[in-house]
């Protein structure tokens, strides 16, 4: 519950700061050029909103939430807009060597790439119409990444060197 409600982390709250800290736990590599986060580059990343904030204020949900939230880097962050989530990622993973590559780097973020690909399409859907669809689409992203957050925190806590693939496979 509090995981779903954790506010955007550029507003320095702990708990949205402790979901941005954990996403960053595998490298969070970016989804376009695939550099991973680093000490030295943390700071020039940006905030992203996994599901557009135009997109979500269109349909009168809170866009700024933690778990809506990954680092990539400031010129991934400007060619996103308001696509569906997944379209962006689809484009980019077409000139990725492997198409698996967008999956292995969202998982990176610790965020699950199912309901990302299952959200949209929009297209021009506007007021109620829109919010009728991307509301549970979105709920349902959140639910799903904070089940990954909160695996790599109880594995952390309990003192274990968590890996990805069991975070991942364990959670859901």
């Amino acid at each position: 519950g509090e995981l779903l409600a954790a506010g955007w982390p550029k507003s320095k709250r702990t708990l949205g700061r402790a979901i941005l800290a954990a996403s960053t736990y595998f490298g969070a590599r970016d989804f376009a050029d695939d550099t991973q986060v680093t000490t030295e580059n943390v700071i020039k990343r940006e905030y992203h909103h996994l599901f557009p904030d135009k997109l979500l204020s269109d349909a009168g949900i809170m866009a700024s939430l933690a778990l809506n939230c990954a680092l990539i880097t400031w010129k991934t962050n400007r060619t996103i807009g308001r696509l569906d989530p997944i379209k962006y990622l689809e484009a980019r993973a077409k000139v990725a060597p492997d198409p698996s590559a967008v999956r292995d780097r969202l998982s990176s973020h610790l965020v699950p790439y199912e309901p990302l690909a299952a959200a949209g399409p929009y297209g021009e859907m506007v007021g109620e119409e829109l919010r009728a669809l991307v509301k549970p689409q979105h709920e349902a992203f959140l639910r799903e990444r904070a089940e990954l957050v909160l695996r790599l925190a109880e594995e952390l806590c309990a003192g274990r060197q968590p890996q990805l693939g069991a975070i991942l496979s364990a959670a859901g």
